[in-house]
């Protein structure tokens, strides 16, 4: 996914970061060489270098840390990003880099378990409905005959109302139809949020992309996690680390 952009855009992630609700907050560390800064509370850090330039910031996304990245190739040939050659960790222990393919799958089946669910929920009240104009009354009532012998006994019947039965399915109608246009809404959001997530890119001189890496984070049960995201760009490798800090 290539586009030209401006640190404008990177800005909007790092306030749309700060303004989550999280359980955490990752704070950039600045390397040697390397600059920390700060948007909205959000921190992000700068890395220049002799190829491309790295602007980086880190957000907990569930059980996963995201890295918002911008790259701009700042030499005079071509460069390629790869998520296949970016390594991370966490407190020195390797963690396993997401791929977009992978994201695709979770969420692919994520969406088939919603719909089955959906599914069976809109069959309960298609039923339910169908029976709603139906009531069934019942009772005991005490008679004497022309003996005068008392005879006691019950009852039982049943009757229909089509306004009823009419007022059940329209709402079970309008109910399925919430349903599937919330399953079709999660699973567009998923989507969209992985179309961000960056592959592998040639990067023209002068040129910028901006995306995101997943991580699948151990998140020890600590005070504070050190994170480290390797990106090689060319022939060199920004080292980007964060400080996740517990709430």
């Amino acid at each position: 996914m290539k586009s030209t952009i401006t640190l404008c855009a990177f800005s909007a992630a790092c306030i749309l970061s700060a303004c989550a609700e999280v359980s955490s907050k990752a704070e950039a560390i600045a390397g040697p060489g390397q600059e920390v800064r700060y948007i909205q509370g959000a921190s992000y850090v700068r890395s220049p270098g002799t190829e491309a330039n790295v602007i980086a910031n880190m957000v907990a996304e569930g059980d996963r840390m995201r890295v918002d990245l911008m790259i701009r190739n700042v030499s005079d040939h071509p460069i390629e990003f790869s998520e296949g050659l970016v390594t991370a960790s966490e407190n020195n222990t390797p963690v396993a880099v997401v791929t977009a393919e992978q994201l695709e799958k979770e969420a692919k089946r994520r969406d088939t378990w919603r719909r089955i669910a959906a599914g069976m929920a809109a069959g309960a009240n298609a039923a339910n409905a169908a029976n709603a104009g139906r009531q069934t009354y019942s009772g005991s009532y005490t008679a004497t005959n022309s003996y005068g012998h008392t005879i006691n006994g019950t009852y039982v019947g049943q009757s229909y109302s089509p306004a009823a039965a009419q007022a059940a399915q329209t709402q079970a109608a309008a109910q399925n139809a919430e349903m599937v246009t919330s399953v079709n809404a999660a699973h567009a959001s998923e989507l969209k949020a992985i179309d961000g997530q960056l592959q592998r890119t040639t990067i023209d001189p002068n040129e910028t992309i901006q995306g995101s890496i997943t991580i699948d984070a151990i998140r020890h049960p600590r005070p504070s996690n050190t994170f480290e995201l390797k990106v090689p760009l060319g022939s060199e490798t920004h080292s980007l680390r964060f400080s996740e800090v517990r709430r």
